[in-house]
């Protein structure tokens, strides 16, 4: 239950989720990260509710939107493996910022400088691979491990990832080369509105 200031000021809202531990000193400066064997901790869904309110606008209506992007990594694979699909250990991406600040009034993240390797977790086994991910540029390499040899795609471009879409990478592996499928960003689905929380005098 949140109870109004009283009945004649404007009230501002923030909802976050998962919640913040403690309260934060500076709501545009807020540290953020991705772990990806920790993809629910990591999903951030931020709703803002700024124009204003006065205690006669119950219930207050909050739409939550995701903050992340998320980068999916589709394989498949040439009959080298005679027609099998070869057991792959792990696929990464390069040069990602995985720390970054967000600011809950604009729903925007500024990545850290800080990059590294960051493996994506496996989906299906071997052929699909899915994570959440900070809005970013600046990545544009694919490593795909099997047997212990590394398959790196070099992409001329760098991949989009933005905020609340999807970016799906499709790779065809084999051959001692992996070849270029296609790039489709799409929308993650429309955020949820939680309404009906109780805001009394």
């Amino acid at each position: 239950q949140m109870l109004w200031k009283n009945l004649k000021d404007k009230h501002y809202f923030i909802g976050v989720y998962p919640a913040d531990k403690a309260a934060e000193a500076d709501l545009t400066k807020v540290v953020c990260s991705v772990d990806p064997a920790k993809q629910t901790e990591s999903d951030i869904l931020v709703a803002t509710g700024l124009d204003g309110k006065i205690a006669e606008n119950n219930p207050v209506g909050l739409t939550f939107d995701h903050v992340m992007s998320k980068v999916i990594v589709e394989l498949s694979f040439r009959n080298q493996w005679d027609g099998d699909k070869p057991e792959v250990s792990a696929v990464e991406l390069k040069n990602v910022a995985a720390e970054g600040t967000l600011n809950y009034l604009t729903k925007a993240i500024t990545p850290s400088e800080t990059r590294n390797v960051m493996e994506i977790p496996e989906i299906s086994e071997n052929t699909k691979y899915t994570s959440v991910i900070l809005p970013q540029t600046g990545i544009n390499t694919v490593v795909v491990r099997i047997d212990g040899k590394d398959f790196t795609y070099n992409s001329q471009t760098d991949f989009e990832f933005t905020r609340g879409k999807y970016t799906t990478i499709r790779l065809v592996v084999g051959r001692n080369q992996i070849d270029f499928g296609d790039v489709k960003i799409n929308d993650w689905d429309n955020g949820v509105e939680i309404e009906g929380g109780e805001a009394v005098d």
